[in-house]
């Protein structure tokens, strides 16, 4: 191998997590990083429920009916991620690339 190329292998840590993400908030931070915050929009679970059982041989009856449900979805952040500008505009051009694939993929008519 020349002083030019490094052979990298890929490991995942223990704590590796894949997420679905509905969008991101975030800027640039005091200290000069790109700073991305993931969330997923969700709907909410209910506080708790009801449920009306059968004493004699434990059969639920019905359907459960959730309590204290104050709001209809709620938007969790998962992860967020700082990023120096050099990684920042390497994702940048990654995700231009990805996006172009994409849409060739799927609209097999268009010219990328």
């Amino acid at each position: 191998m020349d002083n030019n190329k490094r052979k990298l292998k890929y490991i995942k840590s223990n704590s590796f997590q894949s997420y679905t993400a509905s969008g991101l908030v975030g800027g640039v931070t005091p200290a000069g990083k790109v700073r991305l915050n993931f969330y997923e929009d969700l709907p909410v679970l209910p506080d708790s429920t009801e449920l009306e059982i059968n004493l004699n041989n434990g059969q639920i009856l019905g359907e459960a009916q959730n309590v204290d449900k104050e709001f209809s979805s709620v938007r969790e952040f998962n992860c967020g991620i700082s990023l120096d500008i050099a990684v920042a505009k390497s994702i940048h051009v990654w995700l231009g690339q990805t996006i172009k694939q994409f849409e060739a993929m799927n609209n097999p008519d268009k010219k990328i």
